[in-house]
Formats: C-alpha cells, sequence, structure tokens
C-alpha cells in the first residue's frame, strides 16, 4: 500500500492485517513494534491528527483520530478473541489516553524526524519503558500463548451485533447510574 493521500489508512490497514495474521504482534513486545513501525516511523502525523496543543480541535482541517479508530478495531478483535492477545484492555486505553496526554515523548511531533530534532528519545520518557516497567498491569489473564486455535490467522466477525462500545475509554468519565439509584427515581 502506498500513496500520500491515504497514508493515514495505510498505517492502520497494514497494521490490523498483521495483528490478524501474526500472533506475535499480539504479545505486548509485538504490539509495541507494531505501532512503532507503522505508526511512528511511517510517520503517522500525531501532533496533526491528534491536535496536540490546539484548543478545538474540530476547528482543525487535518484533525482524524485514525489512531484511536485502530485502537478500538483492536480493541473490537480482542472483544471476540480473549484468549489470545497478552495484553489486556488497559494497556489499549493506556495508549490511547497518552496518544493524547503527551506524557510521554512517543507520540510527541508528526514523524521521527521531528522527534530526533528534538532529541525526544533522549530527553523525555517513552510509553514502551513505562508500559514496560508495569507489564503485569497490562497481562491479560486469559492469555493462552497455544490458544485452540487451529491457525494463527484470525477471522474477527464485522457484524454491527458482535461490535461493542469500548467503554473503558470511551465512558471512563460518565457518572452513568444505574435507574434504581439514580436520584430522580429515589423516594425520599
Amino acid at each position: 500500500m502506498c500513496g500520500e493521500q491515504g497514508r493515514d489508512r495505510n498505517s492502520q490497514l497494514v497494521a490490523l492485517a498483521q495483528l490478524i495474521l501474526d500472533k506475535h504482534y499480539r504479545t505486548i513486545e509485538g504490539f509495541e513494534v507494531l505501532i512503532e513501525k507503522d505508526f511512528l516511523l511511517f510517520g503517522h502525523e500525531f501532533s496533526s491528527r491528534l491536535a496536540h496543543r490546539c484548543r478545538n480541535a474540530l476547528t482543525r482541517k487535518d484533525f482524524s483520530p485514525v489512531f484511536l479508530q485502530f485502537l478500538d478495531c483492536v480493541y473490537q478483535v480482542m472483544s471476540q478473541y480473549p484468549s489470545i492477545f497478552e495484553f489486556n484492555s488497559r494497556l489499549l486505553v493506556d495508549v490511547a489516553r497518552h496518544s493524547f496526554s503527551l506524557r510521554f515523548g512517543t507520540f510527541v511531533q508528526n514523524c521521527d524526524h521531528d522527534r530526533r530534532k528534538l532529541n525526544l528519545r533522549g530527553s523525555t520518557i517513552s510509553l514502551w519503558s513505562y508500559i514496560n516497567s508495569r507489564r503485569d498491569e497490562y497481562k491479560n489473564v486469559f492469555y493462552k500463548e497455544d490458544a485452540e486455535i487451529n491457525e494463527d490467522k484470525l477471522y474477527p466477525d464485522p457484524l454491527l451485533p458482535r461490535l461493542k462500545l469500548w467503554e473503558e475509554l470511551y465512558m471512563a468519565w460518565t457518572t452513568f447510574l444505574p435507574i434504581k439509584s439514580h436520584p430522580m427515581y429515589s423516594h425520599t
């Protein structure tokens, strides 16, 4: 796949294909390598696409959370195959949050050349160092290295009933209360 116009989609689709076809990319180390090579080194424009340091992302013409969409796709595949990923959804949530937070130098700037010019590897902490220092928090307790899937490839079901809301990410800051405990329904 090539072409300037579809560079964002190239990273997204190629990375998803590799995740589905190769079980190495379903390990913590493999997933880090996948993001590093297919997004960071390929030149995914994180600062532009995620509107880093912008007050209103919707006013930016180049705002497009393609990387977040990729992580959501990974979450959907994980939901359908819960025992073949070494990592859990918390890893995905932390990668998603920190791609926006700028706490780590990993997703700062639009390309590896710009990150090198700023010496971000030498002057900031890498998200991967943070994750690797807390590997136990990101381990999937249901992971089976030799899962009962006969082939290395996965066949995710794209039908709408199989897709689910990634509540850990999209609902993280809601104050949802079940109806019975909602103040509107209390009798006191």
